[in-house]
C-alpha cells in the first residue's frame, strides 16, 4: 500500500457535479465515488486513464459500489466525473503531478 497526495477541492461536495450525480443516482451520500475513485487512480491509474478489459466494471470495484451495474459509471460520465476518449475511460481533469 502506497501513501500518497491527491488534490481535493474544498467546494466538490457542494459543487454542480456532485449534486447532479447525488440526483442521478438518488443518494445523498454519493458525492463520495469520485473521491475514492481519485484515491483508487492516484496508486492504480495514475494518468487518469483506468486500465484494463472493463474499465466500467473496474471503477464500480474501485468505490465499492453496491448497486446496478453500470449505473455508477454511467452517471459519473454524465455528470462530467469521467470521459470516453478514443474507447478509454478517463478521469476529468485528471492532473499528473
Amino acid at each position: 500500500m502506497s501513501i500518497g497526495w491527491i488534490r481535493i477541492n474544498t467546494g466538490h461536495p457542494r459543487d454542480w457535479r456532485s449534486e447532479e450525480l447525488r440526483v442521478e443516482l438518488g443518494d445523498p451520500l454519493a458525492d463520495v465515488y469520485p473521491m475514492r475513485l481519485w484515491c483508487w487512480a492516484g496508486d492504480n491509474a495514475p494518468t487518469g486513464t483506468i486500465p484494463g478489459k472493463n474499465p466500467d466494471r473496474l471503477v464500480e470495484s474501485a468505490v465499492n459500489w453496491q448497486g446496478e451495474q453500470g449505473k455508477l459509471t454511467a452517471a459519473l460520465v454524465a455528470c462530467g466525473f469521467l470521459e470516453r476518449q478514443d474507447g478509454a475511460l478517463v478521469i476529468a481533469g485528471w492532473e499528473v503531478a
